[in-house]
């Protein structure tokens, strides 16, 4: 297999301000653009960031991570699975709920911005989907045996995904934070 160079989102952390915050389980969905969502691993009774409590010390600390779903009219993509969600029973149920409702009969893919558990956490809430197909660096990745063999895409080089509708994602690298670490731009015809 060849050494492959995949597609981290960068979308500004901004938010629509023609719809509200949408709380399943222990996520919160904002959606950013239309067909463009963030996904939090948090919501009102575990808020992302430090909780204090009246005596001033901290109570609680969420360390949450975001998820983007990017919905072409012919394929959706979910980038990155956030933090392993522990203090919610239905968490996986949750997410699942809440992505299947965005992605409908499309097809739908999930890839990562890189190899760090906080973007992984929730690998198990489709990694027995037999529909879900993983889109993977595999510099990133050596090790694939934690995704289906069969539902695995590598995706190298610098290039375009077309989600249809107008929706893409170009990606390229762009070595940081990791030493593979691949760069993406979401491109919405308008």
């Amino acid at each position: 297999m060849k050494a492959l160079k995949l597609l981290p989102l960068f979308i500004p952390a901004f938010y629509s301000v023609y719809a509200m915050p949408v709380q399943i389980g222990p996520y919160t969905l904002y959606e950013l653009d239309e067909h463009v969502y963030r996904i939090e691993d948090a919501n009102d009774n575990n808020p992302a960031g430090i909780v204090w409590g009246e005596d001033g010390k901290p109570v609680n600390f969420n360390n949450c991570s975001d998820m983007y779903l990017i919905v072409g009219s012919n394929t959706a993509v979910l980038i990155d699975l956030s933090n392993e969600v522990k203090w919610d029973a239905s968490a996986k149920e949750s997410l699942r709920e809440l992505v299947n409702e965005k992605v409908g009969r499309r097809d739908f893919a999930i890839t990562f911005t890189h190899n760090h558990g906080d973007h992984l956490g929730m690998l198990s809430a489709f990694a027995d989907d037999p529909n879900v197909e993983f889109w993977i660096n595999e510099a990133e990745f050596p090790e694939t045996d934690q995704f289906p063999l069969k539902q695995i895409k590598f995706i190298e080089g610098e290039g375009r995904l077309d989600l249809g509708g107008g929706m893409r994602i170009d990606y390229f690298e762009m070595p940081g934070h990791t030493p593979t670490l691949p760069f993406s731009s979401l491109r919405k015809r308008t």
